[in-house]
């Protein structure tokens, strides 16, 4: 598995943040995994959290805070 660190929904997709790995969605209750860590500096990874059209992961190290427009990732996928 993904070794997740947290996961969220926006009601159709499910988000996970996993140490080392990055950033994932899935729409399909986990068959397949997509990476939308684009962007992301550091890959040591704390709490997802979705508002409006944007998820955010809370970053222990670099930034501190990593988002993608939901927008975005889904219409790459």
């Amino acid at each position: 598995g993904l070794g997740s660190t947290d996961m969220v929904t926006d009601g159709w997709n499910i988000y996970s943040s996993s140490n080392f790995n990055g950033v994932f969605t899935t729409n399909d209750s986990g068959t397949t995994w997509n990476n939308i860590s684009a962007g992301l500096t550091s890959l040591y990874l704390g709490p997802l959290l979705i508002t409006g059209p944007t998820v955010y992961a809370g970053t222990r190290s670099g930034s501190g805070v990593w988002s993608r427009s939901l927008i975005t990732s889904i219409s790459e996928n």
